[in-house]
């Protein structure tokens, strides 16, 4: 019987860590397991819901938060399944999800990492659960909304790969690190994330890294999730703006880990313009709101210039959020 290690970073989650766990429970019974759960120094109630509800997991308390790599990375140090599931606790296995995954590894040795079909909570597929590697040309269509307006053009849309429906399965760039499962082979040949990154750009860089080892990552339609994405990161506006500003400074972390300093000082210069010209564009918002919307626009003047500020230095300004 394959074992399967389940690792779960809680941060913040008492709302939807119990039917994380409810479902972890139910799918992994076919299997000898550990579950971990790894606490980034939650301020409401999800250690003591895991403590009462989920005695047998094993649960790790951090005193600050880490980050996501780096939380992860605890628990696969101590980990000892054949098979490693990262998942995110917004999230909720429907019936059979892990058995497929773990299923489709075992068919086919080739396979690193394989990743499920992710569903918002309307149903509707979370086209990130399957893409391409980020690029310069991707990033540009992504800020200035084009990848959106044109989501089935094979050029507009070649990050998230929206001309196509995610309703097949087949091998691609990355899948989600909402929720993927590894090999262990893969994790000691490939070492596990890069803890750099605080959070976001972590599973980008993984599957990177898992492919140029020769391993393929496997997206497979048939075993499906639900993802309340980013909830966690949603409690009040000065989280989402921090939020923000990190997400781009992990950006830059990963071109500059990948693709070196020319290349990132040229993404940054390209961005900074386009966020330059948007940030333009937003002291004329804010300008011409109405007394009722100009605190909030003023607050979106305030995030648009930290994050100009962020790509023409580099660094990030905790204050600034």
């Amino acid at each position: 019987m394959k074992k399967i290690s389940v690792i779960v970073v809680t941060w913040n989650s008492q709302d939807y860590i119990a039917n994380c766990l409810d479902a972890i429970n139910r799918e992994t019974k076919g299997f000898a397991r550990e579950i971990f759960v790894v606490d980034n120094a939650s301020v409401d109630r999800t250690i003591e819901k895991v403590q009462t509800k989920f005695p047998d997991a094993i649960l790790e308390r951090n005193q600050k938060n880490v980050g996501f790599a780096a939380a992860n990375n605890q628990a696969i140090a101590k980990s000892t399944g054949d098979y490693v599931l990262l998942i995110n606790p917004d999230t909720a296995m429907l019936p059979g999800a892990l058995a497929k995954m773990a299923a489709a590894l075992e068919k086919n040795s080739e396979i690193g990492v394989v990743g499920p079909m992710i569903l918002n909570d309307d149903g509707s597929i979370q086209y990130t659960c399957a893409r391409r590697l980020p690029t310069l040309l991707t990033e540009i269509w992504w800020l200035t909304g084009l990848d959106q307006r044109f989501q089935h053009s094979r050029i507009f849309g070649r990050y998230l790969m929206s001309d196509w429906d995610h309703r097949d399965s087949r091998f691609v760039g990355q899948i989600s690190g909402a929720c993927m499962l590894i090999r262990r082979e893969t994790l000691q040949r490939c070492g596990p994330l890069d803890a750099r990154f605080f959070f976001m750009y972590e599973d980008v860089e993984f599957c990177r890294r898992v492919s140029l080892q020769g391993y393929k990552i496997y997206y497979l339609a048939d075993a499906v999730i639900k993802h309340s994405e980013g909830r966690s990161r949603m409690i009040d506006p000065e989280t989402q703006y921090r939020t923000t500003f990190v997400s781009y400074l992990s950006m830059m972390q990963y071109y500059e880990l990948t693709r070196g300093r020319a290349y990132t000082l040229l993404v940054r210069t390209v961005m900074g313009t386009i966020r330059a010209f948007l940030l333009v564009k937003q002291l004329v918002r804010c300008l011409l709101a109405n007394p009722i919307k100009r605190p909030q626009e003023r607050k979106k003047l305030k995030m648009y210039g930290a994050i100009l500020t962020l790509l023409l230095t580099g660094r990030f300004n905790a204050k600034s959020a």
